[in-house]
């Protein structure tokens, strides 16, 4: 976890004699320090204490909380060892644990560690290392029922945290000597190892200004606050501050998992919401444009339909017209015909003999085809070679019959051109 992004997190520093919280929220470069309380415990009962501390620090249960403090029977000590992956150095370091404490006798026993960083500014790549490729690591070893009061106040509580860090595990490769007498009296830590204290008190370690002045240009700090009485919450604020915890963050893993917040597991949740979130919005949006296009289609369809049901209408209109045209058609290229036919066919009947009859008869615009039979033919090519009234002879022929009849054909062509009027007769 990089806490350097987050925009703000809390501390809570524990001892015997003295219970600290702060809330830190991030400002450009700089952290600043929000709120801050710091309570005596109440000994007969120090869930109350911590609850009290919980309201009037107002951690919010989204904000990383970190602990710091000494637990029982807690041994600090700090080691060189081959460059191993992460995973691998608690694994490491329990070979070493005989060596430092020999008269310790302790089953289940819990190792946290952190991988030394030089001011803070270490990556895998860059790590301080010796000559031979060694890693300095700070290592501190406890019984594991030593959580148990601590588990059961946050229990208590209600409330979870993210880590647990014993303070000498904040120390960095270029740090100055530090001294905190509420988890070690006696002694004070410099030169990879423990110094004991004498002379001076106040400042054993004659290092309480380097400390001020580191913590001074790391924090935005209120005037009246006090470095030196807080310099295990500041100390473990710029520890989880620095790109060394997030290496370091798996040797800090030591929690049970029903004292830590299920970070993780919100973040799925609510990218499964936001997931879910989005493909509603995609399927409420992709339905709306469904039930959109649907409706232009059945309005559409009704629309075709119309236009299909008047198409049909037009085309047989159209039909109906080219037919009706077509009959005109047949018509508009006619002659007028002739007016007096009942009268010029009388006449025609009165020319013929009684003896004649016509079988056949055309009228054309060009004149009169008849043909008829005759017992008597003698006088019938005269009577049409003579002066014929409309008509004139244009071919006559005879045929006849072993005596009994004559068929005769007769072509008459027009003889006055005003007789059928403009354009004579059509059939």
């Amino acid at each position: 976890m990089n806490i350097a992004k987050v925009k703000g997190f809390a501390v809570i520093a524990f001892s015997k004699d003295k219970l600290q919280g702060a809330v830190f929220r991030r400002i450009k470069t700089k952290h600043e320090l929000l709120r801050h309380v710091s309570l005596a415990p109440d000994e007969t009962d120090p869930v109350n204490t911590w609850k009290e501390l919980f309201r009037t620090l107002a951690i919010s249960r989204d904000e990383p909380l970190f602990l710091c403090g000494a637990l029982k029977k807690s041994f600090f000590f700090r080691t060189k060892m081959a460059e191993i992956p992460v995973k691998n150095i608690r694994s490491a370091l329990a070979l070493e644990l005989p060596r430092r404490m020999l008269a310790s006798g302790q089953e289940n026993l819990l190792t946290e560690f952190s991988i030394l960083s030089s001011g803070g500014k270490t990556s895998p790549e860059n790590q301080e290392k010796d000559n031979n490729g060694e890693i300095r690591v700070n290592v501190c070893v406890f019984p594991a029922d030593s959580l148990e009061t601590l588990s059961g106040i946050l229990l208590q509580c209600g409330r979870k945290a993210d880590a647990y860090i014993y303070p000498f595990l904040a120390l960095q490769e270029d740090d100055p000597p530090l001294y905190l007498p509420e988890v070690e009296k006696n002694y004070y830590f410099a030169m990879d190892s423990w110094q004991v204290v004498s002379g001076n008190t106040e400042d054993p370690a004659g290092s309480n200004e380097a400390w001020e002045k580191i913590f001074s240009g790391k924090f935005k700090l209120p005037p009246s606050f006090s470095v030196r009485d807080s310099l295990v919450l500041l100390l473990c604020a710029r520890y989880v501050l620095s790109p060394g915890y997030a290496e370091s963050e798996e040797g800090m893993d030591i929690l049970p998992a029903k004292l830590r917040p299920s970070r993780l597991k919100s973040q799925i949740k609510l990218g499964v919401i936001l997931l879910t979130a989005l493909l509603l919005n995609i399927l409420w949006s992709c339905s709306g444009q469904w039930i959109e296009n649907a409706k232009n289609y059945k309005f559409l369809s009704r629309e075709k339909a119309v236009l299909q049901e008047e198409n049909r209408k037009l085309k047989a209109k159209i039909r109906k017209i080219e037919k009706d045209s077509r009959e005109r058609q047949k018509f508009s290229t006619m002659k007028a015909g002739e007016h007096d036919i009942v009268k010029k066919l009388n006449d025609l009947t009165a020319f013929l003999p009684s003896n004649v009859m016509v079988s056949s008869m055309r009228w054309s615009d060009s004149g009169l085809d008849l043909t008829m039979f005759s017992e008597d033919n003698s006088s019938i090519s005269e009577i049409f070679r003579s002066k014929f009234p409309y008509w004139k002879l244009a071919n006559i022929q005879q045929r006849n019959f072993g005596g009994a009849a004559t068929m005769i054909i007769v072509k008459l062509t027009i003889n006055d051109e005003n007789a059928f009027g403009e354009g004579g007769i059509r059939r």
